[in-house]
């Protein structure tokens, strides 16, 4: 999975911000974004919509693409070729109504990477994605803990979570996020579905938040449990134990 950075300036693009704000409003409308680094973009890559410009800029935007690139008229009518795909928005930020990943805390964590100016749809390397990622995870936690809007981002409705039913799992894109850069064993017995059974196998372990949803939530707050070790009666001294891990 490849991560592109899409451009947009209100000033100068097709897109104006009251159509933006059209999106947020109805974000199950068609959209669709020029991309430079077209050639190699594939169904499910992930795009992050940076605003630049004037205003409050940063990350007003992210999802996946769901077309291949396909040529299209220029939008700003200069006659130059342009290919352009289809997104999925998972999240759509109003950069003057609410907080954002500014432009500045993008530059200090990866600062290798010009997000003031550029083309429209250059693809990151895999450490600038994964730096992204992280980021990014952070930011959505710490909004849905202070909007209190915890169960719309978890699977099941309770702003606890322990090592018992009452468990949190974080959505399928943080799930994946998570084995992807942390891995797949069971933090308590070790136990890896993919080691045992081999990498095709559909079954493995799930992520769980282990402490209190409301109290703020960071990444390291997620623990990878086996379905024995989630199943066990809640013991205070395992759940110390992992959150301090």
């Amino acid at each position: 999975m490849r991560t592109y950075i899409l451009m947009w300036n209100p000033a100068i693009s097709s897109v104006k911000m009251d159509e933006f704000e059209n999106y947020i409003i109805d974000p199950t409308q068609e959209l669709n974004w020029s991309v430079w680094d077209y050639e190699d973009l594939d169904f499910e890559d992930r795009f992050f919509l940076v605003r630049v410009g004037e205003g409050n800029t940063g990350i007003v935007m992210s999802g996946t693409f769901v077309s291949l690139p396909w040529q299209g008229e220029d939008w700003s009518g200069k006659g130059r070729e342009v290919f352009y795909a289809d997104l999925d928005a998972e999240s759509i930020f109003h950069p003057d109504r609410e907080p954002i990943i500014t432009t500045a805390q993008l530059q200090e964590a990866i600062p290798d990477f010009d997000w003031t100016d550029g083309h429209s749809g250059r693809v990151l390397t895999d450490e600038q994605a994964q730096k992204l990622e992280a980021l990014y995870m952070d930011f959505i936690l710490q909004r849905y803990a202070a909007y209190g809007e915890v169960d719309d981002f978890y699977d099941i409705e309770t702003p606890n979570a322990y090592i018992s039913s009452n468990a949190l799992y974080p959505n399928a894109h943080l799930q994946e996020y998570l084995h992807r850069t942390r891995g797949e064993s069971c933090e308590l017995c070790g136990y890896n579905y993919q080691e045992k059974f081999g990498a095709d196998n559909p079954h493995h372990n799930d992520y769980i938040l282990i402490g209190n949803a409301l109290d703020g939530l960071s990444l390291k707050d997620f623990h990878c449990l086996c379905r024995s070790c989630r199943e066990m009666e809640r013991d205070s001294a395992i759940t110390e134990k992992l959150r301090h891990s």
